[in-house]
């Protein structure tokens, strides 16, 4: 198969739903779920707050309920499609689903996997399974907090033939409910491998590969991005932030086809004082991220990874976070559902700084090509002027995409605002210029 083939099936299989969804919201669910006792310390995932499958099926009882809660979150958010953690690393390794691989020392009776994948079709979003590539993940020492084996390239084999067992599992009591998978870790030679066993069983699933965003495995779909390189400005910014390796050493995300999945709450939820201090101090914080990650680059999603509560709601701290995105995509939603961010064209984000004025936006514009673009301003100018660097192309008309009142301007080779009404990016998070050309 050529290179432009490969590349044309991957935008095809990703325009199905994926790309025009924009948002997804991941789920870090298991044992270190729900809000007891210990706190999560971000550096180790050393405190458990359930010990055994059994006390965590004690405190989780209805897998439907769950599930139900889970996907009345996405739904409040706005998101389009849902990753859940099937299996997961740090000594919490509990398959959500009873497995008859017995390599799995960890596993619930309970069907919390089945759960999910129905109620997510049911209410029309897309669900993923999150599947790690460590070699030890399936072999947890039965003491908490003991240190992982040494991996070791035959215990890499066998756990590659392990995962391609799990893979047919999956595809014999799931089938098409499961619309992609999201692979994480670093086991040698394991993902240039297991997204190919996948793609025979599931020709249509998303395959997300974390941290390997060069795309040398030919079935992967998609790369993602878990942190920024360096110190973002303003301090919400994602993609505009991405100069320097990051802290795993991995590649930089590319412009096109990657997911952004920020932390609110340090991946897993264990009571108050485990949510980030700036979205407790910012109920936009996230909104804002949101928005600078999906208008800074090409064809971005953005899917913030929530540790939820164990009956599978989102901690109180984060409710007014996912509500603020609810509230803005409510009316801002054309600037988001089915747009890509602005590269390889004329109409450049990022810092504007015009006669003493400055301030800070992203563009999108919708995924088809279009004389469509939304300037979605997060930082208000401090002075009379906002500037939008255009290229010289005038703009046939500016629209407040909220208020639908036309905008006057002057052009001084971009568009040059003068004194508009920017009370929305205070009330509301973000103002959204519509440029039409």
């Amino acid at each position: 198969m050529t290179i432009a083939r490969t590349v044309q099936n991957r935008i095809d299989r990703l325009m199905k739903w994926y790309l025009p969804s924009r948002l997804g919201i991941f789920y870090h669910y298991g044992l270190f779920t729900g809000g007891g006792k210990a706190v999560a310390d971000p550096s180790s995932c050393k405190a458990l707050t359930y010990k055994s499958p059994e006390e965590f099926e004690a405190a989780a009882p209805d897998p439907e309920a769950v599930a139900k809660n889970l996907v009345q979150n996405a739904l409040d958010m706005g998101a389009g499609y849902m990753i859940l953690t099937l299996i997961h690393t740090c000594g919490g390794l509990m398959m959500l689903y009873p497995t008859k691989q017995p390599e799995f020392r960890r596993k619930t009776t309970l069907d919390y996997i089945g759960a999910y994948l129905r109620a997510a079709r049911a209410a029309g979003l897309y669900p993923m399974l999150y599947y790690p590539g460590d070699c030890h993940n399936h072999d947890a020492a039965e003491t908490l907090g003991a240190v992982a084996p040494e991996i070791t390239p035959d215990g890499c084999e066998e756990f590659f033939e392990l995962s391609v067992r799990v893979t047919d599992e999956l595809k014999e009591r799931y089938g098409d409910l499961i619309a992609g998978f999201w692979l994480d870790g670093d086991a040698p030679g394991h993902f240039s491998k297991l997204p190919g066993e996948i793609r025979k069983r599931f020709p249509d699933a998303v395959i997300t590969v974390n941290s390997r965003d060069e795309f040398s495995i030919t079935e992967q779909d998609m790369g993602t991005t878990e942190f920024c390189g360096e110190k973002p400005d303003p301090p919400y910014n994602r993609a505009g932030t991405f100069r320097k390796e990051n802290p795993w050493r991995k590649a930089l995300p590319p412009k096109n086809l990657n997911e952004d999945i920020p932390a609110p709450n340090n991946w897993w939820y264990q009571g108050p004082g485990t949510v980030k201090q700036e979205y407790l101090d910012d109920r936009f914080f996230l909104l804002r991220q949101m928005i600078t990650s999906l208008g800074q680059q090409g064809m971005w999603n953005f899917a913030p990874g929530i540790g939820p509560m164990i009956d599978g709601r989102v901690p109180p701290e984060l409710r007014p976070s996912l509500e603020a995105i609810s509230e803005f995509l409510k009316w801002g939603g054309e600037a988001v559902y089915g747009t890509r961010g602005p590269a390889g064209t004329f109409f450049s984000p990022g810092f504007f700084q015009v006669l003493e004025s400055s301030g800070f936006y992203s563009v999108t514009t919708p995924l088809q090509e279009s004389n469509i673009f939304y300037a979605l301003v997060t930082e208000k100018p401090s002075g009379s002027y906002a500037f939008f660097e255009t290229s010289g192309h005038e703009p046939k008309r500016i629209t407040d995409l909220r208020t639908k009142r036309i905008i006057p301007f002057e052009m001084w080779h971009g568009a040059a605002v003068k004194d508009h009404d920017w009370s929305d990016v205070d009330e509301r998070g973000v103002a959204v210029l519509k440029f039409e050309f």
